[in-house]
């Protein structure tokens, strides 16, 4: 019984500041992604902060369960992140170089 009770009341002990400060990045980079759709540097911006908000949540959550799995995910993420980002911003760059030009709308036109 007592131990039921443990687990419910753990609940009690989430700080509301983080999850909030998640919640908030979470939707910042939403709304960048729905509202920015023709500039390629503010979805790259949206999508880091996005995935940022996750990464906050998982350190909250791995320290609140007192688990160390948490932290393993978060160097992964870390670092599939960085990787998007350069390979991304490398495939921007090749293009603004071949064309002189940044407009997704004309990129998205390229699809075969």
């Amino acid at each position: 019984m007592e131990n039921t009770l443990y687990t419910l009341s753990f609940l009690n002990t989430i700080p509301i500041k983080y999850f909030g400060l998640s919640s908030f990045l979470f939707l910042i980079g939403a709304l960048i992604l729905i509202l920015n759709r023709s500039n390629f540097i503010k979805i790259l911006l949206g999508f880091e902060l996005m995935v940022l908000s996750s990464i906050i949540n998982f350190n909250l959550f791995s320290s609140i369960l007192e688990k160390e799995d948490g932290i393993t995910f978060i160097f992964i993420i870390l670092a599939v992140c960085a990787c998007e980002a350069s390979i991304g911003l490398a495939i921007f760059l090749r293009y603004f170089k071949n064309n002189k030009n940044i407009d997704i709308d004309q990129i998205n036109s390229l699809k075969g």
